[in-house]
């Protein structure tokens, strides 16, 4: 497993974790928390041939995920831990 660069997003943070599969490729994760320390792990179902696109890509997708239920008036369904 490897670490990414923490970044935040209106609040969030947001943590981004790789691991490497058995053919060699990378997988992504972004663990999302508020400042209250609940979190919500979104998965991606995709596989990187670089350490940094895959990183990248979890980033990405949570903030993504964090303007989507934005946009809805959704609040973000964290879990406390």
């Amino acid at each position: 497993m490897f670490a990414h660069e923490t970044g935040t997003y209106h609040g969030y943070l947001i943590r981004p974790v790789v691991t490497r599969s058995g053919d060699g490729r990378y997988e992504a994760a972004a663990i999302i928390e508020d400042r209250a320390g609940a979190t919500h792990t979104l998965a991606l179902d995709a596989a990187f041939y670089q350490q940094r696109d895959a990183a990248d890509a979890a980033r990405e997708s949570a903030i993504a995920w964090l303007q989507r239920l934005a946009s809805t008036g959704d609040r973000v369904p964290l879990r406390q831990h």
